[in-house]
């Protein structure tokens, strides 16, 4: 089995290596349901941003 290399990732602006992200989970506060934002980032290309044209 051979190992990757390690991969650069961009994570709400911060640029880093996936193994040197720590994800915590949110607090449960039940009061703040209808204040829930949720971002897909499965399609996103690593190469472009969403908001950059297409270069021909």
């Amino acid at each position: 089995l051979g190992k990757k290399p390690a991969q650069m990732v961009r994570k709400y602006g911060v640029l880093a290596h996936r193994q040197d992200i720590e994800m915590r989970p949110l607090p449960l506060d039940e009061e703040d349901d209808e204040d829930t934002t949720i971002f897909d980032v499965t399609r996103m290309s690593p190469q472009r941003a969403p908001h950059q044209p297409l270069s021909s």
